[in-house]
Protein backbone atom coordinates (compact mmCIF):
# COMPACT_ATOMS: atom_id res chain seq x y z
CA UNK A 1 0.00 0.00 0.00
CA UNK A 2 1.78 3.41 -0.81
CA UNK A 3 1.97 6.24 1.31
CA UNK A 4 -1.00 8.00 -0.16
CA UNK A 5 -3.21 5.79 -0.70
CA UNK A 6 -2.63 5.43 3.22
CA UNK A 7 -3.22 8.55 4.22
CA UNK A 8 -6.16 8.73 2.24
CA UNK A 9 -7.76 5.73 4.11
CA UNK A 10 -6.46 7.77 7.33
CA UNK A 11 -8.54 11.06 6.33
CA UNK A 12 -11.51 8.89 4.50
CA UNK A 13 -11.57 7.09 8.65
CA UNK A 14 -11.81 10.16 10.15
CA UNK A 15 -14.74 12.00 8.07
CA UNK A 16 -16.69 9.10 9.11
CA UNK A 17 -16.93 10.44 12.40
CA UNK A 18 -17.61 13.94 11.73
CA UNK A 19 -21.24 15.58 10.72
CA UNK A 20 -22.81 19.05 10.25
CA UNK A 21 -25.77 20.14 10.37
CA UNK A 22 -25.91 22.96 7.55
CA UNK A 23 -25.59 20.51 4.67
CA UNK A 24 -26.28 22.49 1.09
CA UNK A 25 -27.53 20.21 -1.61
CA UNK A 26 -25.32 18.07 -3.93
CA UNK A 27 -24.74 19.90 -7.22
CA UNK A 28 -23.54 18.01 -10.51
CA UNK A 29 -20.24 17.68 -11.44
CA UNK A 30 -21.06 16.88 -15.07
CA UNK A 31 -18.63 18.81 -17.08
CA UNK A 32 -20.22 21.29 -19.45
CA UNK A 33 -17.48 22.20 -21.98
CA UNK A 34 -13.19 21.91 -22.52
CA UNK A 35 -12.88 24.06 -19.55
CA UNK A 36 -11.90 21.72 -16.34
CA UNK A 37 -13.68 24.18 -14.11
CA UNK A 38 -16.65 24.75 -16.06
CA UNK A 39 -19.80 21.90 -14.27
CA UNK A 40 -23.25 21.81 -14.62
CA UNK A 41 -23.98 22.49 -11.13
CA UNK A 42 -27.53 21.77 -11.03
CA UNK A 43 -29.07 20.37 -8.21
CA UNK A 44 -27.98 16.78 -8.10
CA UNK A 45 -30.12 13.38 -7.07
CA UNK A 46 -27.80 11.14 -7.93
CA UNK A 47 -24.41 9.69 -7.42
CA UNK A 48 -22.10 7.64 -9.64
CA UNK A 49 -19.26 5.31 -8.57
CA UNK A 50 -16.12 5.47 -10.00
CA UNK A 51 -13.41 2.86 -10.26
CA UNK A 52 -9.86 3.27 -8.48
CA UNK A 53 -10.55 4.55 -5.10
CA UNK A 54 -11.88 7.53 -6.40
CA UNK A 55 -14.20 9.80 -4.75
CA UNK A 56 -18.17 9.41 -6.08
CA UNK A 57 -19.53 12.20 -8.14
CA UNK A 58 -22.80 13.94 -8.02
CA UNK A 59 -25.39 13.82 -10.62
CA UNK A 60 -28.31 15.53 -12.10
CA UNK A 61 -31.53 13.92 -13.34
CA UNK A 62 -29.84 15.34 -17.18
CA UNK A 63 -26.79 13.88 -16.47
CA UNK A 64 -27.58 10.78 -14.80
CA UNK A 65 -27.08 7.32 -16.45
CA UNK A 66 -27.73 3.86 -16.24
CA UNK A 67 -25.75 2.74 -12.75
CA UNK A 68 -25.78 6.15 -11.08
CA UNK A 69 -27.48 5.51 -7.64
CA UNK A 70 -29.92 7.50 -5.57
CA UNK A 71 -27.96 10.14 -2.79
CA UNK A 72 -27.57 8.13 0.24
CA UNK A 73 -28.55 10.22 3.60
CA UNK A 74 -25.04 11.25 5.53
CA UNK A 75 -23.01 11.02 2.22
CA UNK A 76 -19.60 12.45 2.45
CA UNK A 77 -19.34 15.80 0.67
CA UNK A 78 -16.61 18.91 0.47
CA UNK A 79 -18.73 22.28 1.93
CA UNK A 80 -17.64 25.02 0.51
CA UNK A 81 -17.54 28.12 2.43
CA UNK A 82 -16.82 31.73 0.93
CA UNK A 83 -16.36 34.70 2.74
CA UNK A 84 -17.62 38.12 0.74
CA UNK A 85 -18.47 41.47 1.26
CA UNK A 86 -21.64 42.22 -1.20
CA UNK A 87 -22.41 45.32 -2.25
CA UNK A 88 -25.90 46.05 -3.33
CA UNK A 89 -27.77 49.09 -4.00
CA UNK A 90 -30.77 49.48 -1.56
CA UNK A 91 -34.58 49.61 -3.11
CA UNK A 92 -35.30 52.44 -0.79
CA UNK A 93 -33.62 55.14 1.27
CA UNK A 94 -35.08 53.31 4.63
CA UNK A 95 -32.35 51.64 5.80
CA UNK A 96 -34.43 48.98 7.27
CA UNK A 97 -36.47 48.31 4.46
CA UNK A 98 -33.31 48.32 1.90
CA UNK A 99 -31.22 45.77 4.35
CA UNK A 100 -34.29 43.44 4.23
CA UNK A 101 -35.02 43.65 0.44
CA UNK A 102 -30.92 42.69 0.26
CA UNK A 103 -30.89 39.41 2.42
CA UNK A 104 -34.31 37.99 0.69
CA UNK A 105 -32.76 38.64 -2.71
CA UNK A 106 -29.02 37.01 -1.41
CA UNK A 107 -30.95 33.94 0.28
CA UNK A 108 -33.18 33.72 -2.98
CA UNK A 109 -30.17 33.77 -5.12
CA UNK A 110 -27.78 31.84 -2.66
CA UNK A 111 -30.68 29.24 -2.36
CA UNK A 112 -31.26 28.68 -6.58
CA UNK A 113 -27.54 27.38 -6.41
CA UNK A 114 -28.35 25.06 -3.91
CA UNK A 115 -26.41 26.30 -1.24
CA UNK A 116 -27.18 28.60 2.79
CA UNK A 117 -26.36 31.94 3.58
CA UNK A 118 -25.56 32.21 7.17
CA UNK A 119 -25.73 35.86 7.15
CA UNK A 120 -23.44 37.47 9.97
CA UNK A 121 -24.36 41.36 9.47
CA UNK A 122 -26.09 43.44 7.10
CA UNK A 123 -25.29 47.38 7.51
CA UNK A 124 -26.23 50.27 5.03
CA UNK A 125 -25.29 53.92 4.82
CA UNK A 126 -25.78 56.83 2.16
CA UNK A 127 -23.55 57.21 -0.38
CA UNK A 128 -23.17 59.63 -3.23
CA UNK A 129 -22.24 58.00 -6.93
CA UNK A 130 -19.03 58.59 -8.02
CA UNK A 131 -18.13 59.71 -11.49
CA UNK A 132 -16.44 56.78 -14.24
CA UNK A 133 -13.10 57.00 -13.95
CA UNK A 134 -12.06 60.07 -16.76
CA UNK A 135 -15.67 62.02 -16.87
CA UNK A 136 -16.20 65.56 -16.12
CA UNK A 137 -18.47 66.72 -13.87
CA UNK A 138 -20.41 67.90 -16.81
CA UNK A 139 -21.39 64.62 -18.26
CA UNK A 140 -22.99 64.23 -15.36
CA UNK A 141 -26.79 63.05 -16.71
CA UNK A 142 -29.53 63.93 -14.30
CA UNK A 143 -30.48 62.66 -10.69
CA UNK A 144 -30.91 63.78 -7.63
CA UNK A 145 -27.98 65.29 -5.49
CA UNK A 146 -29.34 65.29 -1.78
Amino acid sequence: MSENSSRKRMVRADIDDVAVCVVPAARCCSPLRNDPLSFCGAIAAWLRPLGGGADPSFICDAHRLEGDLPLPVGRVFRRVRVTAEIFLSGVSQDSAIAQTEAIQVLERAVGELGGYLDLKRVWSSRVRAGLPPGAAPADQVGGDTY
